[in-house]
Order: structure tokens, then sequence, then C-alpha cells
């Protein structure tokens, strides 16, 4: 919290003065923990001005790994749009990642590198920040897994929005990581309606396997003065967190270079567990349903019809 009322205290749109005192914040927090950090820098249109150019900066940051395969990247852009200080987008992501580079420095070193990328320049719709990371080759392939955290209220869970690559052993590693809100029909709506406007569009594109995080309650806020610190939720930040940590020190251990097929999976959060099996199930699960359904209602049993009703709508929403 002590990071985001840093950071959020006014608003620091890509190639505004309010911006250089953002990024010098985070190079100054990043080297003192012992990070290597580099600066990104490329010449951008002035979206918001219209005309002109801007410079743009990613900040990236690198925790390197004693045998590294493929790098774990934790990502969050650290620009506004004009209209807001951003508090909940996108500085608590920005904190969680500041925070959670002490946590990960403080540990037990990892095999491989884990990448703290704070992008510039995402709220533009062209998403000038990661499509400058992504335009570089060398960058771009030692991506083994991305991780995005976002915004759009001020309260929730972070909740499992999209995820790319092979769905099924991706879930099944977030699984055994920490507590996640995840369900598969979200992510499902998500890649119907394709690109959402966010960095991990870039990645997803580009075929890189990765998770996208963001939590929503309170979406009023989005975009307007109202996104300041007072009304970013410690819980929502705590949450984010427990993400970045887990999913970077899990995965910071796996071979990266030997990923599994594309695959799908059904799966929700029941409780404190992440429920998961094969799409084939939830194939069978509907058909065993409507069978208990017209069973019921050919026995007449207003008892039995209800309850096969439950178990049918179950069946669905498990598809």
């Amino acid at each position: 919290m002590e990071h985001i009322e840093q950071i959020a205290q006014r608003p620091h749109p890509m190639g505004s003065e309010e911006i250089v005192a953002v990024r010098s914040y985070l190079t100054d927090e990043l080297e003192a923990m012992g990070l290597e950090v580099d600066l990104q820098t490329t010449r951008v249109p002035d979206y918001f001005a219209g005309t002109g150019t801007v410079d743009l900066v990613n900040v990236i940051g690198w925790i390197r790994g004693l045998r590294n395969t493929k790098a774990v990247v934790l990502m969050a852009h650290y620009d506004t749009h004009p209209a807001t200080p951003g508090a909940n987008d996108n500085s608590a992501a920005v904190a969680v990642l500041l925070e959670a580079a002490r946590a990960l420095q403080a540990g037990q070193p990892l095999a491989n590198d884990v990448v703290f990328l704070f992008t510039d320049g995402e709220e533009p719709s062209p998403q000038y920040g990661s499509n400058a990371f992504a335009a570089v080759p060398q960058l771009l392939d030692s991506v083994g897994l991305v991780v995005n955290f976002e915004a759009l209220g001020s309260t929730g869970a972070s909740m499992l929005v999209e995820v790319s690559g092979p769905e099924a052993w991706l879930v099944d590693q977030l699984a055994v990581t920490s507590a996640p809100a995840a369900f598969s029909f979200n992510t499902q709506l998500a890649r119907l309606l394709g690109e959402i406007g966010t960095d991990f569009d870039v990645f997803r594109e580009a075929g890189v396997p990765g998770f996208h995080f963001a939590y929503a309650r309170g979406s009023p806020i989005y975009h307007t003065a109202a996104d300041d610190v007072a009304s970013v939720d410690p819980g929502s930040v705590q949450h984010h967190g427990m993400h970045a940590v887990a999913i970077a020190r899990h995965f910071g251990d796996l071979d990266l270079t030997d990923v599994p097929e594309e695959s799908r999976t059904v799966y929700f959060t029941l409780g404190s567990s992440l429920v998961r099996y094969s799409t084939a199930w939830a194939g069978v699960l509907v058909v065993v349903a409507v069978v208990g359904l017209a069973w019921a209602a050919s026995r007449r049993s207003v008892a039995g019809v209800l309850r096969a009703m439950g178990a049918t709508a179950l069946g669905v929403l498990a598809g």
C-alpha cells in the first residue's frame, strides 16, 4: 500500500512528466533490491495529444536463475489514462510486482529467470509497451510464461480472466500454487471475445503461455478520478500478490522448454479448491443429467423431476 501511495499521487500517462517520476521510483526500488534493471526506450506517436511523438520506456527487472530454461515474466503496466491517478489501474499491480520481487529475492534461488516487466503505453489501444517488448526476438523467445495483472474496479477477487497456451496443463499447475478464483466459462468467454485490450493480448497472439488476472468489482471508478488510493482494497492487492509469488516460485523451477501440447479443460473454484476435469467428461455429465430428467418425468415424481432438473442445470453449467 505504501508503494501505491507513492505511485498513484496523480495521473501519469505515457509521455508525461509525471510518468518520469514514477519510472525513477520503480528503477530505484528494483536496484535497491539488487535486481538487474534495463530500460527499453522507443519513440511512439503521442496518442493522447494526437500529434508528435514521445519516448516510451519499459522498465525490466531481472532475477537471474541458477539454470534457466525460459523466463517467468510477471507483467503490469505503469502508465495511466490521463483522467485518473490509476491507484487500481494499474498502480496496485505495479506495487504487487515490487513486493513480489522483494519476496522472491528473500527466498531460495529459482532455476529460471524471473523478469518483472513494467510496460509503458498500455492505455492507448495499440499497447505500445508490450508490442515494443515482443518486437525484439531475443526478448520474446526468452519467455516461457507470462503473468499479467490488471484491475477494472476497486475490489473483488483476483480472478483468472484468460489462459494462453496448453490450458489443461497450465490450470493443473495453477491448482497447486495458491487459491485461485478461476472458472472456465469466464476464460472461454474471453477467448470468444478475442482481444480484450490489455498487454496480455500481445503475448497471447505471439503464442506465449500464460495467465491474465484482474479484479473488477466497483468498476464505475474505471478511468475516472475516483480511482484513487482510498478506493483500493488491500485484500484484492494481497490476492494479486499471492498469485504473483506462488506462480513465480512454482514455474520458476519447471523446465519451461518442455510444455505439453494445447488441451482444454473444465474448471471452477469450489471453496479453496480448484476442481477440474476433461472437457470429454463435461459431455458425459450433461447426457447423464438429461437421462435422469427423462426418467424422473416418466415416473411422474415431482420431487424426482425437481432433483433431476437441478442435476441437469449443474450438468449444463459443468459443460
